[in-house]
């Protein structure tokens, strides 16, 4: 199961491969069979016969750092409807992978600025240290035997 940005969903719409197929009409991109985008998480669940379930969003976040977030993490995990379509997909995961932060390095304001870092006793989802807390004891108190990969972006951005 993977959580994270447009980097996890990998949605390759775009895309043209070697052959001229572009988006989903390129075997090379998406699973026609399975109608998945490829990403790193489908790879590693291919090439392991695991079943996938891919739960990223192109421009979601791990913070909720501003009511501008459509699809955050952390906000997803603390609202009750979106924990109860969730929770029993997390609690029955062998793996999860979660993968954010370059959407969290926007401010809204066409800059990009990290989001507030909060401490490490945090528990606010509109900080980095807040929302990781969360989004960690949560999935953990739902299935404390998962094992959890979690990808951090190197935020190479400037607006140079």
């Amino acid at each position: 199961m993977t959580f994270g940005d447009s980097y996890t969903a990998a949605s390759f719409g775009e895309w043209t491969d070697s052959e001229g197929r572009t988006g989903e009409a390129s075997p090379i991109a998406y699973d026609s069979y399975k109608n998945q985008w490829k990403s790193y998480g489908w790879h590693i669940a291919d090439r392991n016969a695991m079943t996938y379930v891919n739960k990223a969003v192109s421009g979601g976040t791990l913070t909720y750092a501003t009511t501008q977030t459509a699809n955050s993490l952390a906000k997803d995990l603390t609202t009750q409807d979106t924990f109860a379509d969730l929770s029993g997909l997390i609690a029955d995961a062998d793996y999860i992978t979660i993968a954010y932060g370059l959407n969290d390095l926007k401010n809204y304001d066409g800059h990009y600025n990290l989001c507030p870092v909060g401490d490490k006793t945090d528990s606010t989802i509109n900080t980095m240290w807040g929302a990781w807390n969360t989004v960690l004891s949560t999935i953990y108190n739902l299935n404390p035997d998962v094992k959890l990969g979690i990808i951090l972006t190197d935020g190479g951005f400037t607006e140079d």
